[in-house]
């Protein structure tokens, strides 16, 4: 009889402890869709801006496919909040080489639209870098977490990892 009650009370801090580790992931991933206005807008202002640079490049760049796939990634229903947040942190250090290039400053002075484009792209930055504090902020709780005891020990298990901050510098 001792030992159901023990095998009960055990089986129940473990169901507690993994409705908590779910608690804060649905958290962390709530914080996420509330950017997705933004991310969608950043998304959508890189690609036009790689549209603008093909035609009046007329080639195609390695980096403007990588764009376009991290664009998809940040995007699209089918990845996970986790992948979406690697690849929007890929997708600004990307954009932002490709702007600082010197060809691309050139170009910037000659064609209005990818002048008009790069505005917006920095001022979504800044909405971003406004915003990003409620997802931050919740997956820095999601992270600290999985590393206390007894979480630690059931986040290795069943193998959750840390998710990733969004990191935006321009």
């Amino acid at each position: 009889m001792i030992i159901l009650i023990v095998l009960l009370t055990i089986a129940a801090m473990v169901f507690g402890l993994y409705r908590n580790l779910q608690r804060r992931q649905y958290i962390a991933n709530a914080a996420f869709k509330q950017l997705n206005e933004v991310v969608s807008a950043i998304s959508e202002t890189a690609g036009k801006y790689v549209e603008a640079m093909r035609e009046t490049r007329g080639e195609d760049l390695p980096e403007f496919t990588q764009i376009n796939q991290l664009r998809w990634q940040t995007t699209s229903r089918k990845v996970s909040v986790e992948k979406k947040a690697q690849a929007l942190n890929q997708l600004v250090v990307l954009f932002g080489r490709l702007l600082k290039q010197p060809e691309h400053q050139n170009k910037l002075t000659d064609n209005p639209q990818l002048k008009t484009l790069h505005s917006r792209w920095n001022n979504l930055l800044e909405e971003l870098e406004t915003e990003k504090e409620g997802y931050n902020f919740a997956v820095t709780e999601y992270n600290t977490i999985i590393h206390k005891f007894p979480y630690r020990i059931f986040s290795r298990i069943l193998r959750i990892l840390p998710k990733t901050l969004i990191q935006i510098s321009h």
